[in-house]
């Protein structure tokens, strides 16, 4: 009898490792090749910011919005219900501080080159905090921020 309930019982621990051997959480409980999972403290907390976003505290006659694709941002000026693009440039979307960050964004000079509107700066500067993203827009010599959230 008590052969028979070792037997039965490695049997058992056997199938279990095997189970977890083939499964994908691997042996140690673990997805295979992935690290442990961090607690909710630990994790790095991710935003995102793929979409569009809209300005707060403006000219109602003279708006900006963004959109914001995989590593691009597009920024436009509404002056009187027509949209004209201000800004054309890179966007690192895979930002993990999602409460306070400054990033150069650079511009794409050729596809703003024949755009009115559009911004001759090589860079600009963004930067994003409690949920709002902001930039300095000059024109005319005037520069005022612009805030935008999502």
């Amino acid at each position: 009898m008590r052969k028979h309930l070792i037997t039965g019982l490695v049997a058992a621990v056997l199938a279990v490792a095997a189970f977890l051997a083939f499964s994908p959480l691997g042996l140690g409980g673990v997805k295979a090749g992935a690290s442990p999972e961090k607690t909710s403290d630990d994790k790095p907390k991710t935003m995102n910011f793929i979409g569009k976003w809209h300005q707060i505290e403006g000219n109602p006659n003279a708006l900006m919005t963004a959109e914001i694709t995989y590593g691009a941002i597009q920024i436009n000026m509404r002056l009187d219900g027509s949209d004209n693009v201000y800004w054309l440039g890179t966007f690192d979307t895979d930002m993990t501080d999602i409460q306070h960050f400054t990033m150069i964004s650079v511009g794409d000079q050729d596809a703003m080159a024949n755009k009115i509107f559009a911004s001759q700066d090589p860079t600009k500067t963004f930067t994003y905090s409690g949920g709002v993203l902001s930039f300095d827009f000059t024109m005319l010599g005037s520069t005022t921020t612009v805030r935008l959230s999502k």
